[in-house]
């Protein structure tokens, strides 16, 4: 088969792609990315939703060049989830499980219902959603250090996380601390 050929063959075949909105912060718009070849980068964005598939297919038409030119295989579409069995084995810590097997207890569940829940509500998170979760988190934990503390420790965050802890306008603190 002639590269041509080859490239069309996979150009047509129907990879599952996702589509996300970009924030305003981040710019606003949408990105459209085939999941599926990870690291490859197969990824659109553009103003509307039409926009970013339309820059998607024609990266994916590049990227694609790209293999059969170095002579690299592209992978298949995966619709096929006959191959996973349903079924992980894990070790995980002793105070882990018991902490578990006491949460699905309080829930009136099994361990394996409950391990299920947390898996399948997290596992659709987007990356910046656990972020703003963890700067909230550190925001939180910031506000509780008592006065006494703040200034070393601000600045020991400032250095570390450059989280912005000035509190009253303490820069003579800062230099206190440093």
């Amino acid at each position: 088969m002639e590269k041509m050929d080859t490239l069309n063959y996979y150009l047509k075949l129907p990879y599952k792609f996702e589509i996300e909105p970009i924030t305003q912060e981040e710019g606003g718009g949408y990105v459209a990315r085939l999941s599926q070849f990870g690291s490859l980068g197969v990824v659109g964005d553009g103003e509307t939703i039409e926009e970013a598939i339309t820059n998607l297919n024609s990266i994916k038409e590049v990227v694609f060049k790209r293999l059969i030119e170095k002579g690299s295989e592209i992978p298949k579409p995966e619709h096929d989830i006959s191959k996973y069995s349903g079924r992980i084995l894990t070790r995980i810590p002793k105070e882990l499980h018991a902490k578990l097997i006491e949460d699905a207890r309080i829930n009136s569940v099994s361990l394996n219902q409950h391990i299920n829940y947390l898996l399948s509500s997290r596992i659709d998170l987007p990356l910046r959603d656990i972020l703003k979760a963890i700067e909230t988190k550190i925001e939180t934990c910031v506000s509780e250090i008592p006065e006494k503390f703040y200034d070393k420790s601000s600045l020991l965050l400032k250095k570390l996380a450059g989280v912005d802890c000035d509190r009253n306008s303490q820069a003579d603190g800062f230099k206190d601390a440093a």
